[in-house]
């Protein structure tokens, strides 16, 4: 399960706030010769990982780690890229359409009660002027 962590409410306790359908993801990428962790700390704070399926320790809380490298949070980040990856598309392999999709999550972060995120409207408003400046 790949998940983009941008404009998400997390609480400490790895559960979501907000109406977005996805569940942050604690577990690092795995490999072919190790299998995938899940992390956490501990109540004592040390750190402890589990295989995907086990129960949390009692008092332990999930937890993403600096040194950890969650390659299923980084994707391909088209919200901090999406200039270049636009500029690839339309001007170097010449692509004449650019299709993209709307996250409602992204403008109503707290569901359409909590609000319009600006932040997010201005988001998708840069992405549009800039695909239509690369025509």
């Amino acid at each position: 399960m790949g998940v983009q962590l941008v404009l998400l409410n997390v609480k400490e306790d790895g559960t979501k706030v907000g109406k977005s359908p996805v569940q942050v993801d604690f577990g690092d990428p795995g490999s072919t010769t190790d299998r995938r962790w899940i992390h956490y700390i501990n109540a004592d704070g040390t750190r402890g990982k589990m295989r995907q399926f086990d129960h949390l320790p009692q008092g332990a809380k999930y937890q993403l780690f600096d040194d950890i490298r969650y390659t299923n949070h980084v994707g391909i980040d088209f919200y901090h890229r999406y200039k270049k990856k636009i500029s690839l598309y339309l001007l170097n392999l010449v692509f004449t359409t650019f299709n993209t999709t709307i996250s409602w999550a992204r403008i109503y972060p707290h569901g359409v009660e909590g609000g319009v995120n600006q932040e997010g409207v201005e988001f998708y408003r840069n992405v549009l002027k800039n695909a239509v400046n690369m025509e």
